[in-house]
């Protein structure tokens, strides 16, 4: 149960090991959940209709006659109620794991309480809980209790564009704090001098916001560049 553009590299991975046995469900009703005759109490999980993944990338849709059990279920927690609680069969993920892992501010503030050397960010935080945010030299963080103060503390932006280490960047990434590491929606990715730009794109995710969300600004750095290969001349010495 998954968006499909989320989970497609392994999908079609896992057709290529394991044809026909990688199914991606669109929809709940796609699903059927009956109660488990080997674990009283818990429920299994049987597909009714799925997109199966075959060797070679094919894709079919399938509708099958008698219902496949599931046994693993990986599921995306952000796509609407779960349907992995209280199954026989293991499973990846839930709406409050989903949370925790796709909080971009919240595993900046891990990871950087872990000594990893991290990039500077501004999060401009509307109605933070208390004690969230921990302090880290590299994190500028901006309280905000009203919707209409997040206009106004755009200025906020400036001040952070105008630190020595984010002039050191390319790029800054414009994004909500729930928005995952990997995912590209309420997201941007812009040109440090564009300061109108990055105004812009900061201005148009108040409206998205919610309570204990951030905006996010963070610096983005060229790549590292691959060592060019050298000529080394060899040259052969004899003895005199």
């Amino acid at each position: 149960m998954a968006s499909p553009d989320k989970y497609l590299p392994l999908l079609l991975a896992g057709g290529k090991r394991c044809p026909g046995r990688m199914m991606l469900c669109l929809c709940p009703s796609w699903v059927s959940r009956l109660p488990s005759k080997t674990l009283p109490g818990l429920f299994s999980l049987f597909i009714l209709k799925a997109v199966t993944f075959e060797a070679g990338g094919y894709t079919y849709l399938d509708t099958f006659s008698s219902p496949c059990r599931v046994t693993y279920l990986l599921e995306d927690g952000s796509v609407g109620s779960s349907m992995g609680e209280g199954l026989d069969c293991p499973t990846c993920g839930s709406p409050k794991l989903n949370t925790l892992t796709e909080d971009v501010l919240l595993n900046y503030q891990l990871l950087g309480g872990k000594g990893v050397p991290l990039p500077p960010m501004l999060a401009l935080a509307y109605r933070p809980s208390v004690g969230l945010v921990s302090p880290h030299p590299s994190l500028m963080f901006h309280s905000i209790q009203e919707k209409e103060d997040l206009q106004v503390s755009m200025e906020v932006i400036n001040a952070f564009l105008k630190q020595p280490e984010v002039q050191g960047s390319d790029k800054v990434l414009v994004q909500l704090s729930t928005s995952g590491w990997g995912s590209q929606e309420s997201t941007a990715v812009l040109n440090r001098e564009d300061r109108e730009g990055l105004l812009s794109a900061a201005a148009a995710l108040v409206p998205q916001i919610r309570s204990g969300e951030s905006i996010l600004l963070t610096a983005c750095y060229p790549s590292i560049q691959p060592l060019q290969k050298c000529r080394v001349r060899k040259t052969l010495f004899r003895g005199c």
